[in-house]
C-alpha cells in the first residue's frame, strides 16, 4: 500500500521516507518561525507598551479569536491546505516586513504608536495557534494515512520541539548581535524556507485523500460553527460532564492569562533592556520544551497508567495553586520562572493530555463537536473575560492582590477538575443505558454506586424491556442501600426466566438486614419457586438457617398442593403439574440439606441427629438432574472446597448435562494439589459427550499432573473443535513442560490440529513459548518476499488452458491468506489485554485509514516480529480486486521466469505451491530436474507425488481429467461460497462431496421438498421453474460453479422452485451429516454460509 499511494519516482531513497524527511524539516521550520516571531513580539510589546497593557491584549485575542476560529474552521476544510498554508505564510512575511518597516519609520514611538505593538503581539499569537493546532496537523492527514501518520507522530513531535529550541536558540543569538526589531528581518527568511518547502511537497507528492479518488475532498460545510452551538445544550443534559469539560477550558485560559501577566511583569522589570529580555525569552523557550518532554515522558503517562485519570485530573490544578502560592509569597523572578514553566511546558505535558481522556466519557460521535466548542468559543470567551477582569484589577489591586486573586481562581479550578472526575461516573451511567458501553467494560471502576442514582435504577427496573431490567439488577446489587429496591425486584421475581432469575438470585446475595428479612419471608411462603430463590440466595451469601427453621422446611410437604391437584381430572395437565410440583419439592430439600451440610462443616461436624438423617437419605437417593444442577449452581456460589466430596458424589452416574457442570465447578473449585481428582477427569475423557470432554481437559488444566499430560496432548488431536481448544488451554497450563509436545504437533498435516498446538504455546506466554512461534514462522518470512516477486511475474502463470484458473497463481494467493491467517492466530492467542479481536475486525473493512491504523498497531505492539514481515499481505487484506504486492526490485512489466526460478518454485518447501508449479511448468523440464526436485521434504507428500504422476503420464482423456483431484480442488476454489477457505479445506470438503449425474430433462428436486443436502453445478446447467408462471423469475439458469440448497445444511425449509437439469448436468453433493462432520475440522466452513440468508 505504502508503494501505491503515490507516484513513483526514480530516486536512490524510498519515496515515503522522502516525504517524512520533508514534513520533519516543514515541523521544524513552522516552530522556528513560531518561537521566533512570538518571542520577538512578546519582547518587543512588553519594553514598548508594557505588562500593564496586557489586558486589553488579552481582551482583543478572546474577541478576535471567535470570529477567526468560526471563519477558519470553514476555510481549512475548503481549500487546498499545502497552498492555504503558503498563503498564510507569505502574509506572515509581509506582516513582518511591514512591521519592520514601520518601526524603523519611527510610527511605534509617536502618538498611539502602542497600537501596533498590540497588531505585533497579537497577530504572532495567532499565527502560532493557527501553525500548530490547526494547519499542520491537517497537513499531516492529507498527506499521510492512519497507519504512516501513528508510525511517525513521534519523529514529527521531535521535530518540532527541535523547532522551537532552534527557534529560541536564534532569539538569544541574534539578540546578542541586533537589536530586537532587526530580529523580524529572520522571519521572512524562515517563511521562504517553509514556503519553498511546502511548494515542494504540492508539486511532487500526491495527496492521499484525492489519490483513493475521493474526488475533492475540500467541500462547502453549511453552518458547522452554529449547529456545534445549537448541540451543545441538550448534550449537557444527558452529559453532565461537558459542562466541566467547559468550564475547565474557560478556567484555564482565565489562570494562563493572569499568570502571563504576573510573570511577564517581573520580566519587564528584572530585564528593563530590551536586547537582555529578548535573549532571556529566548532560553526560556529552550528550557521549556526540554522540561515538557521530560515530564510527559516520566511523569504524567506513569502516573495515568497507575493512578488512571479521575486522580489525575488534580495534577495540573495543584501545579497550579503552587504557582500561585510562590508568586505570592515572593514576588520574584524564580517564582516567576516557575508560573511561566507552569504556564507553558506543563500545560502541554500534564493539563492537556489528562483533559483530553476525560472525553471518553462523551460519546464518540459528539467528541468533535465538544472540542471545537471548548477550545473555539470557551476558551475565546475565558481569554475576553480574563483581559477585562484584569484591565479592572491593574488599576484597582496591587500584584500580590491579583496574585491571590489568582490564588482564589486556581482553588475553584481544583474544585472543577474534581467535579469533572466525578461527573465521570454519571456520564458513563448514561453511556450504559445508551448501550454504548456494557457493564463489565467498566470492570472495578464501578464497585459502588451512590444514592442520588436511585431514581434511574428503578427507572431500568420497571423498563419494559428485558435487557435493562437486567442492567437495573447488576446496578441495584451495587447501590450503598441495595434494599431500596426491593419493592421492585419482588415485582420481576414472577416474572424472569432462567436469565433473570439467576440476576435476581444474585441481587438477593448481597448481605443486607432489610434484604435478609426479605428472604425469612419468603423461606416462610408457601410457593415453591419464591423458597428456591430464597435458598439460592441465602447459601450464596453464606447466611445460616438455625435447625427449627431446617426441620420445618423438610418437614414441609406440599399436601394441600397435591390434594388439589389430585382432586383435578386425571389429565395430562394435571400430571404434569403434579411432576412440577415434587421436582420444586425435591430441589427445596436438596437445597436445605446443602445449607445443613456446610453449617455442619463449619460447626466441626456438630450436626442434630435429625437433620443428618435426613440430609443422609437425600444424598443417598437418586436425585433427578434437574435437582442435581440446582444443587451444583449452589455449590459454585459458595465456593466453599469442603463440598468437593459431596459434588463428586452429585457427578457419579449422572448425565452429560450435570457431568459437565459438576465438572467445570470442580475446576473452579479445585487446586493443583488436588491430583486425587485427576483420575476422575481422565475418566470422563472417554465420554461420547465433547462438551464433557471439554469440561474434563478443564479440570485438569487446573490440575496439570504429569501423569495425565499425554493425555491433554491427544487433545489436541481431537475432532472437536471446542475439545481442541480446551485442551490447548489445559495443556498450556503445564508450563515450559508442555513446550515439546505442543511444539511437535506444529508439523501435523492437519491444519486444525497445528492451530491448537498454536494455541497451547502461546498461551504458556513465556518468551521460549514466542521464540518457538517465531521459529516455526521463519521459514515462511523467507519464502514470502520470494513469492511476492513470483507472483508479480503474472505474464508467465497463465495455467493450462485444460485447468480451471491459473494453479501457480492461485496456490501463491493461497499461501498469502494461509501464511496471514496463521499470524493473526498467533496473535490471537498471545493477545492478553483483549483488544486483538477489535483490531481484527477492522482489517477486514473496506476503510483504508481505519485498516491502515489497525495494522500500525499490530507493527508497532510488543509482538511486531510476528507482523513485520507480512505487512504487504495484511495491506491487501479483503480488497475486492487484490493486486499483486509490488517487491522491491521488480519493475511494473513483471519479470519472466527463468528455468532457475521454475527450480526455485518447485523447491520452495509448500506443497500447494509445488503442485501449482508441476501443473503448469513444462513435464520434460520437471523430468530433467526430478533428482534435484526430490530431495525435497515436501517431495514425499502423497497429493505432490499424485500430481507428479498426473503430469509426467501419458496425457488424460478429458472426462478422466476433470475428475482428478486437483482439478475438483482447483474447482472449488472458484465456487463464490468456498473461495474464502484454503485450499487445505477445500480438499476436505472434496473428500466429503458425492458425484451425481442427471441426464438433460431430469426433475431433481420439487416444491415443497425439504433438502438435506446441497447441490453445487460441477458440469452443464440446471433450471429453476417458480411454480408462479406469470413472475418476472419464472424460470432462471444455474451454471457451473453456483449451487443451490446452501441453506439446507443448516435447517428445514421447504423449496420454493421445481430443479430440472437443463443439458446433461454433473453435480457435486454434499449431505448435513457430512457438513457436520466438516465443521469439526473446517469451521470457517460456517463462516462461508453466514453470507447465504436464504435458500432457493
Amino acid at each position: 500500500m505504502q508503494n501505491r499511494l503515490f507516484k513513483p519516482r526514480e530516486s536512490s531513497i524510498n519515496q515515503k521516507n522522502r516525504l517524512l524527511i520533508l514534513f520533519l524539516s516543514i515541523a521544524a521550520s513552522i516552530m522556528t518561525l513560531n518561537g521566533l516571531g512570538f518571542t520577538v513580539g512578546s519582547s518587543l510589546f512588553l519594553t514598548h507598551a508594557g505588562p500593564e497593557n496586557l489586558p486589553f491584549s488579552y481582551i482583543l485575542m478572546g474577541v478576535l479569536s471567535i470570529p477567526i476560529y468560526g471563519w477558519f474552521s470553514q476555510v481549512v476544510d475548503r481549500f487546498n491546505r499545502a497552498q492555504l498554508f503558503r498563503y498564510m505564510l507569505l502574509f506572515t512575511m509581509v506582516f513582518s516586513l511591514l512591521l519592520r518597516f514601520l518601526l524603523n519609520a519611527g510610527v511605534g514611538a509617536e502618538v498611539g504608536g502602542l497600537s501596533l505593538y498590540y497588531v505585533m503581539f497579537i497577530g504572532f499569537y495567532f499565527q502560532w495557534e493557527m501553525h500548530t493546532d490547526i494547519l499542520f496537523p491537517s497537513l499531516v492527514s492529507d498527506y499521510f494515512n492512519t497507519l504512516d501518520y501513528k508510525r511517525y507522530a513521534s519523529f514529527l513531535a521531535m521535530a518540532m520541539a527541535a523547532g522551537g529550541l532552534i527557534g529560541g536558540g536564534m532569539t538569544s543569538l541574534l539578540a546578542k548581535y541586533f537589536s530586537t526589531e532587526d530580529i523580524l528581518l529572520a522571519v521572512p527568511v524562515v517563511c521562504a524556507i517553509a514556503i519553498a518547502q511546502l511548494a515542494y511537497l504540492d508539486n511532487s507528492f500526491q495527496q492521499f485523500n484525492f489519490f483513493l479518488g475521493g474526488g475533492n475532498k475540500y467541500k462547502d460545510t453549511q453552518g458547522g460553527f452554529l449547529a456545534e452551538l445549537k448541540t451543545f445544550p441538550n448534550l449537557v443534559k444527558r452529559y453532565p460532564i461537558i459542562i466541566y469539560l467547559a468550564t475547565s477550558a474557560f478556567l484555564v485560559i482565565i489562570l494562563a492569562t493572569i499568570s502571563e501577566f504576573q510573570f511577564f511583569s517581573i520580566y519587564s522589570t528584572s530585564f528593563p533592556d530590551e536586547q537582555k529580555l529578548t535573549a532571556f525569552m529566548g532560553q526560556m523557550r529552550i528550557i521549556n520544551n526540554l522540561v515538557q518532554f521530560l515530564v510527559l515522558y516520566f511523569f504524567t503517562q506513569p502516573l495515568v497508567q497507575r493512578l488512571g485519570v479521575g486522580p489525575m485530573n488534580l495534577a495540573y490544578p495543584l501545579t497550579t495553586v503552587l504557582s500561585f502560592l510562590g508568586l505570592a509569597i515572593n514576588f520574584r523572578l524564580p517564582a516567576a520562572i516557575a508560573s511561566h514553566v507552569n504556564k507553558e511546558p506543563l500545560e502541554f505535558s500534564i493539563n492537556k493530555p489528562i483533559y483530553t481522556l476525560n472525553y471518553n466519557a462523551v460519546p464518540y460521535r459528539f467528541v468533535g463537536r465538544i472540542r471545537a466548542l471548548n477550545e473555539g468559543l470557551f476558551s475565546g470567551m475565558g481569554l475576553s473575560f480574563a483581559g477585562g477582569l484584569l484591565w479592572i484589577c491593574q488599576s484597582l489591586l496591587n500584584p500580590f492582590q491579583i496574585t491571590v486573586l489568582g490564588l482564589t481562581l486556581s482553588g475553584l479550578f481544583l474544585g472543577v477538575r474534581y467535579q469533572l472526575g466525578k461527573s465521570y461516573l454519571q456520564s458513563l451511567l448514561t453511556l450504559l443505558r445508551s448501550e454504548s458501553i456494557k457493564l463489565d467494560d467498566l470492570g472495578d471502576g464501578l464497585t459502588q454506586l451512590p444514592a442520588k442514582y436511585l431514581s434511574e435504577v428503578r427507572e431500568l427496573l420497571s423498563s419494559p424491556h428485558f435487557d435493562r431490567r437486567i442492567l437495573g439488577l447488576e446496578l441495584a446489587s451495587r447501590l450503598d442501600n441495595p434494599s431500596q429496591v426491593l419493592e421492585q425486584v419482588d415485582e420481576l421475581i414472577s416474572q424472569g426466566d432462567a436469565i433473570a432469575r439467576r440476576a435476581i438470585v444474585k441481587f438477593l446475595s448481597v448481605r443486607h438486614p432489610d434484604i435478609s428479612r426479605y428472604l425469612g419471608s419468603l423461606l416462610t411462603c408457601d410457593n415453591f419457586p419464591l423458597q428456591l430463590i430464597a435458598l439460592e440466595a441465602l447459601i450464596a451469601s453464606q447466611q445460616s438457617l438455625t435447625n427449627s427453621e431446617i426441620r420445618r422446611i423438610l418437614r414441609n410437604t406440599p399436601l394441600k398442593t397435591i390434594a388439589t391437584i389430585s382432586e383435578a381430572n386425571h389429565s395430562p395437565q394435571s400430571e404434569n403439574q403434579l411432576r412440577q410440583v415434587l421436582r420444586e419439592k425435591s430441589q427445596i430439600q436438596a437445597l436445605v440439606c446443602l445449607a445443613a451440610t456446610v453449617q455442619n462443616l463449619e460447626r466441626g461436624g456438630n450436626q442434630n441427629p435429625e437433620i443428618q438423617a435426613v440430609c443422609e437419605r437425600v444424598w443417598g437417593s437418586k436425585l433427578d438432574s434437574l435437582t442435581q444442577i440446582t444443587v451444583i449452581r449452589a455449590i459454585r456460589s459458595t465456593k466453599n472446597r469442603a463440598l468437593i466430596p459431596l459434588l463428586i458424589q452429585i457427578i457419579k452416574d449422572a448425565s452429560d448435562g450435570v457431568k459437565r457442570d459438576g465438572l467445570e465447578v470442580l475446576s473452579e473449585l479445585a487446586l493443583p494439589e488436588d491430583t486425587y481428582l485427576a483420575d476422575l477427569a481422565v475418566q470422563q475423557l472417554n465420554s461420547r459427550n465433547s462438551l464433557v470432554q471439554a469440561a474434563a481437559f478443564n479440570l485438569l488444566g487446573v490440575l496439570h499432573s504429569p501423569q495425565a499430560i499425554d493425555q491433554v496432548v491427544t487433545g489436541l488431536k481431537h475432532r472437536n473443535l471446542a475439545v481442541r481448544l480446551q485442551a490447548a488451554e489445559a495443556l498450556a497450563r503445564y508450563g515450559e513442560a508442555s513446550l515439546p509436545l505442543a511444539q511437535d504437533l506444529l508439523q501435523s498435516p492437519r491444519l486444525e490440529v497445528v492451530e491448537a498446538a498454536i494455541s497451547a504455546i502461546a498461551k504458556v506466554g513465556t518468551t521460549h513459548a514466542e521464540d518457538i512461534l517465531y521459529e516455526y514462522f521463519k521459514s515462511d518470512y523467507r519464502l514470502v518476499g520470494r513469492t511476492i516477486q513470483w507472483q508479480q511475474s503474472n505474464q508467465n502463470l497463465r495455467g493450462n488452458p485444460n485447468l480451471t484458473g491459473q494453479p501457480l497463481e492461485i496456490a501463491i494467493k493461497d499461501y498469502h491468506h494461509r501464511l496471514t491467517h496463521r499470524v493473526l492466530y498467533v496473535l490471537s492467542c498471545l493477545d492478553h489485554s483483549g483488544t486483538f479481536s477489535y483490531v481484527r475486525q477492522i482489517l477486514h473493512k473496506t476503510d483504508v485509514r481505519a485498516k491502515a491504523a489497525a495494522v500500525e498497531a499490530l507493527a508497532s505492539g510488543r509482538h511486531r516480529r510476528f507482523v513485520l514481515p507480512i505487512i504487504p499481505l495484511l495491506e491487501q487484506l479483503d480488497t475486492e480486486e487484490p493486486k499483486p504486492v509490488k517487491s522491491p526490485g521488480i519493475s511494473d512489466q513483471g519479470v519472466r521466469l527463468t528455468p532457475l526460478h521454475w527450480l526455485e518454485i518447485l523447491k520452495s518447501g509448500d506443497r500447494w505451491i509445488m503442485i501449482g508449479a508441476l501443473l503448469m511448468a513444462n513435464p520434460e523440464f520437471i523430468v530433467q530436474n526430478l533428482p534435484d526436485i526430490q530431495q525435497q521434504d515436501t517431495f514425499s507428500d502423497s497429493l505432490v507425488q499424485d500430481v507428479l504422476g498426473y503430469v509426467t503420464s501419458a496425457p488424460q482423456p478429458p472426462e478422466a481429467a476433470i475428475d482428478f483431484f486437483i482439478n475438483r480442488v482447483l474447482f472449488l476454489k472458484t465456487v463464490l461460497l468456498f473461495s474464502r477457505l484454503f485450499l487445505d479445506e477445500l480438499l476436505l470438503i472434496h473428500r466429503s462431496l458425492t458425484r451425481e449425474e442427471f441426464p438433460s430433462g431430469t426433475q431433481i428436486c420439487h416444491p415443497g421438498q425439504i433438502l438435506n443436502k446441497m447441490y453445487i453445478v460441477y458440469q452443464g446447467s440446471l433450471l429453476l421453474i417458480s411454480e408462479k408462471p406469470d413472475s418476472s423469475l419464472a424460470t432462471a439458469q444455474v451454471m457451473p460453479t453456483q449451487c443451490i440448497g446452501e441453506m439446507a445444511l443448516l435447517q428445514d425449509e421447504p423449496l420454493l422452485m421445481t430443479v430440472v437439469a437443463e443439458t446433461d448436468t454433473i453435480l457435486l453433493t454434499l449431505g448435513r451429516n457430512k457438513f457436520e462432520q466438516l465443521i469439526e475440522v473446517c469451521p470457517r466452513l460456517l463462516t462461508c454460509l453466514s453470507g447465504s440468508s436464504q435458500m432457493i
